[in-house]
C-alpha cells in the first residue's frame, strides 16, 4: 500500500494502480482497520484518474466509502 501512495505521488500512476490491485488481493487485506483500508482506497482513485481511468476511480471511492464513511467525507 505503501508503494502504491508513493508511486501516485511521484507520477507513476500506472505503477499505483498495479500495486494497489496486487495488495487488495493478499489476506492480510481485510485484516486492515477500516480507515487504513479506505484511506488507501482514496490514494487509488487518484491513480486511476491519474491513469485515465475514471470508471475505476469511481468503484474504488463508493468502495472506501462503504468500507469507512467518514474517511472519504473528511478528506
Amino acid at each position: 500500500m505503501a508503494r502504491a501512495a508513493a508511486a501516485v505521488e511521484l507520477g507513476a500512476a500506472r505503477d499505483a494502480v498495479a500495486w494497489h490491485e496486487k495488495a487488495v488481493r493478499r489476506s492480510a487485506w481485510r485484516w486492515l482497520p477500516p480507515e487504513h483500508r479506505a484511506a488507501h482506497l482514496l490514494d487509488a482513485a487518484r491513480a486511476y484518474l491519474r491513469a485515465g481511468d475514471p470508471r475505476g476511480a469511481g468503484r474504488v471511492l463508493l468502495d472506501a466509502e462503504r468500507t469507512a464513511p467518514a474517511e472519504p467525507h473528511r478528506r
